[in-house]
């Protein structure tokens, strides 16, 4: 139930300025609310557009995936010390898998699923063209042999990390199997094992090839996973990378002594 108290303070004050929630929690309204709409409630809509958009999605792109990129997203922001606009991060960071294009078929799907969905929440269009590139600069495959990605905004860095950071370790791991399993990818073939670290560089189109179908999951290790960590912007997801991207390195020598057998 509502605090009768604070609803009494709200009914004599301005009600435009408040929001009151089922929970009976009521919050004012700041300077920064967009539309007539405060962070919160925007962030619920924000949450279940997502859910919905990707419930069919394997656990590689699910929305445990988005929290996930969500939460490393603000640790990275606060250990950077990031002093810009955190509402902003967060809505990209929620947004930028949805109509992801190894689901959709589209490399343009995702950011006009986004411009679409913020346009009809009334947010503001400067700050919907600044998610869609965030969401744009995050894409792994836009940045090779793309130099001048080396250049983007530090809410790009900020959130692109994350999501790469997501790729690495041991959910890493776990979600690359869980997108090979989808699109049927063997495990791996015998040359695989002859592979070396950055013996090929993929182009763009080869990458997204590969992604689709027809690669062993194991030559997605080659490809993506284990250079991911030279591909970190930020101080912080530099140190989070190392890490992860250790568990990595011992699962590969498993491996490769396991072959040798």
């Amino acid at each position: 139930m509502f605090d009768k108290s604070i609803q009494i303070k709200v009914e004599k004050e301005d009600k435009d300025k408040y929001l009151m929630f089922y929970d009976g929690t009521i919050e004012y309204m700041s300077a920064t609310a967009t539309g007539g709409r405060s962070t919160r409630m925007l962030m619920n809509k924000i949450i279940d557009f997502v859910k919905n958009e990707m419930k069919n999605n394997d656990p590689s792109h699910d929305f445990k995936h988005v929290e996930r990129v969500v939460d490393l997203t603000r640790q990275i922001a606060k250990s950077e010390n990031y002093q810009g606009d955190m509402e902003l991060l967060e809505v990209a960071a929620y947004l930028h898998d949805v109509n992801d294009w190894k689901y959709s078929g589209s490399e343009t799907a995702g950011v006009e699923a986004a411009r679409l969905f913020l346009a009809d929440q009334s947010y503001p269009e400067d700050k919907i063209e600044k998610v869609c590139q965030i969401i744009q600069d995050i894409s792994f495959k836009n940045e090779l042999g793309n130099t001048s990605m080396k250049s983007i905004p530090i809410e790009s860095m900020i959130v692109q990390d994350a999501d790469r950071l997501d790729a690495m370790g041991a959910v890493g791991v776990a979600r690359t199997f869980s997108y090979g399993a989808l699109k049927k990818n063997t495990f791996y073939e015998e040359e695989t094992f002859q592979r070396t670290i950055g013996d090929k560089t993929l182009t763009k189109d080869e990458y997204m090839k590969t992604s689709r179908a027809g690669s062993s999951t194991l030559d997605h290790f080659y490809d993506k996973l284990f250079i991911l960590k030279d591909r970190i912007k930020t101080q912080t997801g530099k140190r989070m990378a190392q890490e992860r991207h250790q568990f990595i390195w011992i699962e590969r020598e498993r491996d490769k002594q396991n072959n040798e057998y």
